[in-house]
């Protein structure tokens, strides 16, 4: 269910556990964003979380396929802008890991 779903992601996101929040914020955006379409507000926070964790992660493969499918669908506000930038930013070296810690802080700062 979408309830469980939501569940993992917050609990494996506390534990900083990345692969396993990517997992779970994946399968609620499966379960709840339409499958075309512009997208909204709510839609673009699932989708910001689900960024932070595949960054955390360093799940290139799954940036690269947000990126490509969602920001054309997201609307124009701050919480789309943070996601282009965390799903474009190409991670290569612990320094770079730094910069996508303080964009995610960014985003956890705004209240995403």
């Amino acid at each position: 269910s979408a309830a469980a779903d939501l569940k993992l992601a917050e609990l494996a996101q506390a534990a900083k556990l990345w692969p396993e929040a990517a997992f779970g914020w994946r399968r609620l955006a499966k379960r709840t964003l339409p499958t075309s379409g512009a997208l909204g507000e709510e839609d673009a926070q699932l989708l910001l979380r689900l960024a932070s964790a595949a960054a955390e992660a360093h799940d290139d493969a799954l940036l690269a396929q947000l990126r490509r499918e969602m920001i054309p669908r997201l609307p124009k506000s701050k919480t789309a802008d943070l996601f282009a930038l965390i799903t474009t930013q190409k991670i290569t070296s612990n320094a770079d890991l730094g910069a996508v810690a303080r964009d995610v802080a960014l985003a956890k700062s705004a209240g995403l």
